[in-house]
């Protein structure tokens, strides 16, 4: 098969066949779904299955539980296709997006990562607004503080093997871990469709782990820091849910400004200027894989008394609060910083308080299992397959 979707599947099973349905309904066809089951206690291997048992494609490993990084990794290591993608458990895959992001990667052999735009849906499946993230420009340089290559992802395999895959040290992280990696690897296109839709609810598990993957976030963008040889430059602060990049008080504005002017981010230029001095950092990504990153050595701790588990333990809820504490500061933007939203804290990049600011936009008829708000202005997709907005 060309493509290969993987489906990490942990409980949750309400949302679980709605996700199987919309990668089934693709308009492209040569692709197969593994749904990888992460010892799931409720009913999602049974449902599963029962896809399987009518459709060729898919295939159903019902694996014991090991937490969201590990099930994912083992998963695309078991799959084949040329190019590879995931959806979560709980999303909706829109119907022509394995068709539209094959094509830009089929007819752009230097591209290594096609990523579309998402739009935000609630637990009963009703459209709340555009998704944030994809809203702000791609560039490698600004995704140190901000997370915008989110859902839908197909990535070439052989891209995504050479920069060492996931890592699942960085799990509730591991996707942005990934795409900074991949930022340094290949060249990553913006398809400025909405391709995916990304399901707001109570059990989020970035709502109920949000510290802990906003601290797993700031150490893989100081791990990219290392490798882009920046790190004796600028430095990372995460303040109240905004990742913070600024010049180090100690470095020399000579070499501060040749930093600057090597990357693409908007930042309050200094009155020096330098040519841009880019380091060669391929090498050293295979040098930062799990780099400080806390290890799980107590129980699983459920805060909220539902069945996410997925590997969390109560010491890392705890040591990675403790660390985001002793770095936490009143944000102030200076000369030369960049402030952006990184990965998590609810600011409504996809999680958390977004879910209560419902969109005026409205979701077309045509997706299964979406429902759309009673007014507002309408987007529909065209004889092409592209989404549109009415004018």
């Amino acid at each position: 098969m060309k493509i290969s979707i993987v489906i990490n599947s942990y409980n949750q099973s309400y949302y679980l066949k709605h996700a199987i349905e919309s990668v089934l309904s693709q308009t492209y066809q040569n692709f197969d779904l593994l749904i990888w089951d992460d010892g799931s206690t409720d009913d999602s291997v049974s449902i599963a299955r029962e896809f399987a048992a009518t459709d060729t494609r898919v295939r159903v490993v019902a694996a014991e539980h090991q937490g969201r990084g590990k099930a994912l990794k083992a998963a695309i290591e078991a799959t084949h296709g040329e190019y590879i993608g995931w959806v979560d458990r709980d999303d909706i895959l829109a119907a022509t997006a394995l068709e539209q992001t094959a094509a830009v990667l089929d007819s752009n052999a230097q591209i290594g990562m096609v990523y579309s735009d998402y739009l935000e849906i609630d637990e009963n499946g009703t459209f709340l607004k555009p998704g944030d993230r994809c809203q702000i420009p791609y560039s490698r340089d600004r995704l140190l503080t901000d997370f915008m290559t989110f859902h839908f992802r197909l990535i070439r395999r052989d891209i995504f093997d050479r920069c060492g895959g996931i890592d699942p040290e960085f799990e509730y992280a591991e996707d942005y871990d990934l795409c900074l990696r991949l930022s340094e690897t290949t060249e990553i296109y913006h398809l400025k469709q909405p391709l995916y839709f990304y399901r707001i609810h109570r059990d989020n598990t970035s709502w109920h782990y949000e510290h802990l993957q906003i601290d797993r976030s700031k150490k893989a963008v100081e791990n990219a820091l290392d490798r882009r040889g920046l790190s004796d430059t600028l430095n990372l602060d995460v303040v109240n849910g905004n990742f913070i990049l600024h010049p180090r008080p100690s470095v020399p504005l000579t070499r501060v400004a040749a930093v600057l002017a090597s990357l693409t981010i908007p930042l309050v230029p200094l009155t020096a200027t330098a040519e841009p001095n880019v380091p060669n950092n391929t090498a050293k990504i295979a040098e930062t894989t799990s780099q400080g990153v806390v290890k799980s050595v107590s129980p699983i701790f459920d805060p909220f008394a539902t069945p996410l588990g997925d590997g969390v333990t109560q010491a890392e809820l705890e040591d990675s609060l403790d660390r985001l504490n002793k770095s936490a500061k009143t944000p102030h933007v200076r000369q030369n910083e960049r402030i952006g939203r990184g990965y998590g804290y609810g600011r409504g990049y996809g999680y958390g308080r977004g879910y209560r600011d419902r969109g005026r936009l409205q979701v077309p008829p045509t997706p299964q299992n979406i429902r759309p708000q009673s007014n507002g202005v309408r987007y529909i997709i065209s004889p092409d397959g592209n989404i549109e907005f009415e004018k």
